[in-house]
């Protein structure tokens, strides 16, 4: 012991003797019989005090345990079952999926309309420079007039320069597309197939529309690859485009590229909410989560000194009964819902999914009671459980 800390207990000690010394003065001047009476009465409050602490332990743990044994005979039903939480859980990923899918659609859509301008200019000017190098080629199979090659060409209404994205289509669906050199045999399988243009064309009006299309085409590596290699044999073509080629390339690459946080990678916290009380309104967990909500109820009132030791023994004979399924869904129960509001007060004292240390994540880890593949939103449930969750 040091100097310092031999100080410190002898003031303390110091402190304390002003209060003991009246006391032990009062007790010596008691007489024998009363200094006795008095050992008598404190040894029956300390009696007293233990046996009913014991009796109370003793009728907790009959009302604990009752309470156990009727959470057993719950879980057994099919409604309360894990495989059927576990598809309960499962449509519910679906559902938030879709709608994360939705608004994302909103998202491209807005930015589509935002730059239907440029879009429009894409094509038409792909699709007319290809049309001037078809023209050229067509002017020199006219011009030899004695091939005898098998050579499909397109009509000549079909070269007149575009001015609207729409004239596309109707090329597209015109049945007398081609027609065969004059001094060539009918073939058929058309040696001029229908141009890149057109086939970009047809890929971003596919049912899913331009806006969901575009940013598919300019986030597939190879469909890319395949834009940027034609537009350079375009500028090789027509060297004096070259400079508008790029521009326009790069523009619609920067638009249309999925590599920034326009898009949303989880659904709002409302929508969630929405969407996990709309399902489990549906279906009858009610005696479930009911039961769990008394159970730890009465480990906290039954803890009136709070030890984590006495809770965290009741509490793990508790979760000991739960699948990961039904410990996961009765987080949705507390989080999500407004049922849930008055679970989740409570629950909040208590480390039902685990402690700091149970709960850490980092360098890959899993929570101990679960694995976070089976949570719905793991990164955002997973800091909502750190936070909230872990009783301080």
């Amino acid at each position: 012991m040091t100097i310092t800390n031999g100080i410190s207990l002898f003031l303390k000690f110091n402190k304390l003797s002003t209060y003991i010394t009246p006391i032990w003065k009062w007790l010596s001047d008691l007489e024998p019989s009363a200094f006795i009476a008095l050992l008598a009465l404190i040894t029956t409050l300390i009696t007293f005090s233990i046996t009913s602490m014991n009796n109370r332990k003793t009728s907790f743990e009959n009302l604990f345990f009752h309470l156990i044994s009727l959470l057993r005979e719950i879980l057994k039903l099919d409604e309360n079952s894990s495989n059927h939480i576990k598809s309960i859980l499962q449509t519910i990923d679906k559902e938030s999926m879709d709608k994360l899918k939705k608004n994302n659609d909103n998202i491209k859509l807005n930015i589509y309309v935002d730059n239907e301008e440029l879009i429009h200019e894409f094509f038409i000017t792909l699709e007319n420079l290809e049309l001037k190098s078809e023209s050229k080629k067509r002017m020199l199979i006219m011009k030899d007039t004695s091939s005898t090659e098998k050579r499909d060409i397109r009509k000549a209404p079909y070269l007149i320069e575009i001015k609207n994205i729409e004239d596309l289509e109707t090329y597209s669906l015109s049945t007398n597309k081609y027609e065969t050199f004059p001094n060539a045999h009918h073939s058929s399988d058309p040696l001029i197939m229908e141009n890149f243009t057109e086939e970009l064309y047809h890929f971003c009006v596919a049912p899913d529309g331009y806006s969901e299309d575009l940013f598919t085409l300019f986030n597939t590596p190879s469909k890319k690859k395949a834009v940027s290699n034609h537009i350079k044999k375009l500028c090789e073509e027509f060297p004096c485009k070259k400079q508008n080629l790029i521009d326009i390339q790069n523009k619609m690459f920067s638009i249309f590229t999925d590599n920034d946080a326009r898009f949303q990678t989880e659904i709002p916290e409302d929508d969630k909410k929405t969407i996990v009380s709309d399902f489990l309104s549906k279906n009858e967990f009610g005696s479930f989560f009911r039961t769990v909500h008394r159970i730890i109820k009465i480990i906290l009132n039954f803890s009136v000194l709070k030890r984590s030791t006495t809770i965290n023994k009741y509490l793990g004979i508790l979760r000991t009964q739960l699948s990961e399924e039904q410990l996961i869904l009765l987080f949705y129960n507390a989080e999500y819902t407004k049922r849930g509001e008055k679970f989740k007060n409570i629950v909040s004292k208590v480390n039902l999914w685990g402690d700091s240390d149970e709960l850490d994540t980092s360098d890959n880890k899993e929570p101990t009671h679960f694995k976070s593949s089976a949570l719905i939103w793991p990164d955002s449930d997973l800091k909502i459980l750190r936070q909230s969750y872990i009783y301080k």
